[in-house]
């Protein structure tokens, strides 16, 4: 007898199995952030933070994923979503002027510049290159200023660029 319901219970434990894999899926999508609030959000900062005057946007804003954690993308939740930009400027700036104009459109969140080995980009040193991350609870906004620096900009003096990149991550 007992023989047969420890048969009966491993049967059942057995036909459980494929369950698990539709839960887990179950559970990603619950927990996932809400892609078109989070969207919405991020196009609302950057409605509030514009590029510098005469800058067009290039090509479509591209929205990426953020997963919760590494794993099958279809059974882990996605904990945010990121909108990137890229711009071509009206005439070459430097990267810091892109600091100050974005630091100067978002007053109050918290700004922190990283420069870039410009040796890492083959370009002299003291090149300029940067990324700025500007935060506030929810947000982060990160100013791209230094893949767009290779190669220098023709007929331009040291040191600037005509392009960058913006990537917000804002949650609703």
């Amino acid at each position: 007898m007992l023989d047969q319901a420890h048969t009966v219970a491993a049967l059942a434990c057995m036909a459980l199995i494929p369950l698990v894999p539709t839960g887990m899926w179950a559970y990603a999508r619950v927990a996932s952030a809400d892609r078109v609030a989070a969207v919405a959000a991020a196009n609302e900062v950057l409605a509030g933070a514009p590029p510098p005057a005469g800058a067009r946007l290039q090509g479509k804003p591209v929205v990426y994923e953020q997963l919760a954690w590494q794993g099958e993308r279809s059974l882990v939740p996605v904990s945010s979503y990121t909108v990137s930009t890229a711009y071509r400027l009206w005439q070459p700036t430097t990267p810091a002027a892109l600091v100050r104009h974005y630091g100067r459109a978002l007053p109050g969140w918290t700004r922190t510049v990283e420069l870039v080995d410009c040796q890492i980009l083959s370009l002299p040193a003291g090149c300029g290159a940067l990324y700025a991350t500007f935060r506030r609870s929810g947000g982060e906004l990160r100013v791209s200023a230094a893949e767009y620096m290779v190669p220098p900009v023709p007929n331009a003096p040291a040191g600037t660029l005509d392009s960058f990149g913006v990537d917000v991550s804002q949650k609703p």
